[in-house]
């Protein structure tokens, strides 16, 4: 059985484990499910909703926990050029 790690809104916390999401076993399966395009793509779109669920969200603190971990995980991927 997969457990899926996905938000609960407008609190944006983990409905598995209560961690702010996204938390590190969602980054996990989220870097599984995108390639790196599709990756940003997703998480800037939750990223633009819980701005809108938790007005105390700075801009610096939405990109911290949304985009740049993304960023940073699609970042070690190989290229595929030599």
């Amino acid at each position: 059985m997969t457990v899926e790690h996905v938000a609960a809104r407008p609190s944006w916390r983990c409905r598995e484990c209560r961690a702010p999401w996204p938390c590190q076993p969602a980054k996990t399966q989220l870097v599984a499910a995108y390639d790196r395009i599709g990756l940003c793509m997703y998480v800037a779109e939750r990223s633009a909703e819980a701005a809108l669920d938790l007005p105390g969200l700075t801009p610096a603190a939405a990109y911290a926990r949304f985009l740049g971990w993304a960023r940073a995980a699609t970042r070690s991927e190989p290229t595929g050029e030599t």
